[in-house]
């Protein structure tokens, strides 16, 4: 399996990257960097990783990802030795180091013999390069391939400012029409037959979620509505599709997913997703922006996608992602709290009871160091459900792609699934007594 990949990663990257059109001049031409994350090498379009100066300071921090791992719940090999694998990690940055100066050193050979022609001294060089380079590459290999689970194992560093035992309530809103709305009791069989009639389940295919009708004339002035929103706070509208490619690859193999070995360790399926819009998708661009010079307009960027993303069981979910990354560890509680306004007021404005929570450590996913959530009351299941998720990231993602200034860089990401929102939403507006569903004022001017 190793080395079939690595020839399948060879092929799909020469395709991509041949139609690569990346332009800080032309920004209607953005296209994602190619990611592929936990792979052999790490390879990207844009730059190979992990970092040596990554490992090294990996090495010294053993001890404490091993009791943030224990914190969350993440399994922990009980045969890895910290002195070992310290002096394995340091010998995987030297490798590392040492192995792309001797492709330099190829290609500087391979040059000269190009412009002066072959001759006895050159092709001795060169043969001897290439023979320390074949036998490098295998030591790395071999380290890499123990190494590189483990690596994408780490889970991000908790924030101190999250509760530890329990979640904690940061607002409550009570909606509007309450009283109305807790004097309806169980659906009858007409607003059943309305609700039915605005959205249903395939039962075939991907499990997709389709909109009807008023379902759909609702998720467009939604869309709508919720893309006005960002676009007031200086958000970068982006098509989901074109974020697509390292979902692509990640699916060539679609096989053997969900075995696969170099997967991230997490108690649920959470954080493990084929996405269009989503992880995968958000390290390729994240990858890009990086590699842009800061006085353009992706230096601190705030960006907005809307979209679909499947988990692993193929189920569909319609989702609107806003995401910013910044340089440093200062900005990025203010960049949180503006992502929490921006969606606490979309909310509260469409009159839906909701409340607001700072997440407890043991329920963070490995790749978030803080998470907000914002739930609405569904009153026919009498419980709080799950709307939109807003997480700060920390070093994980940058560190992830081996950026050279991985310690600087902060992403704070949310996302908003649309389906369970428009669900609280037909019950809140639905009329008790003939079952129709009317909409908020909010998004009268945005109604079809």
């Amino acid at each position: 399996m190793i080395r079939s990949f690595r020839s399948n990663f060879l092929y799909i990257n020469i395709r991509f990257s041949q139609n690569r059109t990346l332009s800080t001049e032309h920004n209607d031409q953005i296209q994602s960097s190619l990611y592929i994350s936990g792979r052999h090498e790490l390879n990207s379009v844009l730059q190979p990783s992990f970092r040596p100066e990554f490992l090294r300071k990996t090495s010294k921090r053993l001890t404490t990802i091993h009791q943030t791992m224990k914190m969350r719940g993440l399994a922990i090999e009980n045969n890895i030795d910290n002195n070992s694998l310290e002096e394995e990690l340091n010998r995987f940055a030297e490798l590392s180091e040492k192995l792309d100066n001797l492709k330099r050193k190829r290609e500087k050979l391979l040059t000269k013999i190009k412009k002066s022609g072959s001759n006895g001294e050159l092709d001795s060089k060169f043969t001897q390069t290439k023979q320390e380079l074949l036998e490098v590459r295998k030591l790395f290999y071999e380290l890499e391939d123990r190494l590189i689970p483990f690596l994408l194992s780490i889970p991000a560093d908790i924030q101190i400012d999250v509760p530890k035992n329990c979640s904690e309530i940061i607002d409550q809103y009570s909606g509007s029409q309450t009283e109305l709305i807790d004097k309806m009791g169980a659906i009858n069989h007409m607003r059943l037959g309305y609700l039915n009639n605005i959205s249903h389940s395939s039962i075939v295919g991907p499990n997709a979620r389709y909109l009807i009708g008023d379902g759909a004339k609702y998720f467009y002035a939604l869309s709508d509505y919720l893309s006005d929103h960002f676009n007031e706070s200086l958000f970068i509208q982006f098509k989901g599709l074109d974020l697509v490619k390292s979902a692509v690859v990640e699916a060539v193999n679609n096989k053997s997913f969900k075995d696969d070995p170099f997967a991230i360790q997490t108690v649920d399926d959470e954080s493990q997703r084929l996405h269009l819009v989503g992880d995968s998708s958000l390290e390729s661009f994240c990858g890009w922006i990086s590699k842009q010079p800061s006085q353009t307009l992706f230096s601190g960027c705030k960006w907005v996608q809307i979209g679909s993303s499947y988990e692993r069981t193929m189920k569909q979910e319609h989702c609107v992602r806003a995401t910013i990354m910044v340089d440093n560890n200062v900005e990025w509680k203010q960049s949180m709290d503006e992502l929490y306004q921006i969606w606490w007021k979309s909310i509260t404005n469409l009159g839906l009871r909701c409340k607001s929570t700072h997440c407890q450590a043991d329920s963070l996913q490995p790749n978030e160091s803080a998470r907000y959530e914002i739930s609405c009351w569904l009153h026919s299941m009498q419980e709080w459900i799950p709307i939109i998720k807003i997480t700060h990231h920390g070093h994980y993602i940058s560190q992830r792609l081996g950026l050279r200034d991985f310690t600087n860089k902060q992403l704070i990401s949310s996302n908003l699934t649309l389906i369970p929102l428009l669900e609280c939403l037909f019950e809140h507006n639905q009329d008790p007594t003939t079952g129709k569903i009317s909409h908020p004022q909010c998004l009268s001017n945005y109604y079809l």
